[in-house]
């Protein structure tokens, strides 16, 4: 996942969860929260994975 998109995905989601949570609706909110930490943690685990394989292909050269 490039950093571009993972950004425009996180920003949507916490648009959508301050939406809901000035709407009142604070379950609703509660789960886009809990989408937006899973793909943090998403984001997060593919830079690590990435940064893992790349030092391995260093090593090779």
């Amino acid at each position: 996942m490039k950093k571009e998109t993972y950004l425009e995905q996180r920003n949507a989601l916490v648009t959508e969860a301050e939406d809901l949570i000035n709407k009142g609706n604070f379950e609703d909110s509660t789960v886009k929260q809990n989408e937006i930490k899973a793909l943090d943690t998403k984001f997060e685990s593919v830079t690590r994975e990435l940064a893992n394989l790349n030092s391995l292909k260093n090593k090779e050269q």
